[in-house]
């Protein structure tokens, strides 16, 4: 049961809504993230996410993404790895920070093509 999807349904910026919504020890933890919508987002190994239950609204769990599937998505641990379901969760992502390295290589590939 999803208390907040004919909430959800009503308004585009869903972001801005499930903040208002969620429980207020569940926003204090939202910070520095942005809601992830399949539609207009892009999803990336190494991504840190923040899983928010859409049955109670308080965070489930927090990681870095190691592995994405069509419905799961696996965080790193510790001690072992862990796999949520996507529709059973909010996901809010704070993407990785570009590396040098990672900078490297969009420069090479910039020459590459000129």
């Amino acid at each position: 049961m999803e208390p907040l999807q004919s909430l959800l349904s009503l308004y585009q910026n869903t972001d801005q809504v499930l903040r208002e919504f969620l429980p207020g020890q569940t926003v204090s933890q939202l910070y520095n993230v942005v809601y992830y919508d399949e539609t207009d987002d892009m999803m990336y190994l190494g991504d840190h996410i923040v899983l928010v239950s859409k049955q109670t609204g308080l965070v489930e769990d927090k990681g870095k993404c190691i592995k994405i599937t069509d419905d799961t998505v696996t965080l790193k641990h510790p001690r072992c790895n862990l796999c949520y379901v996507k529709t059973d969760y909010y996901l809010f992502l704070r993407h990785r920070r570009k590396t040098n390295k990672d900078k490297r290589m969009m420069f090479q590939e910039l020459l590459k093509q000129l």
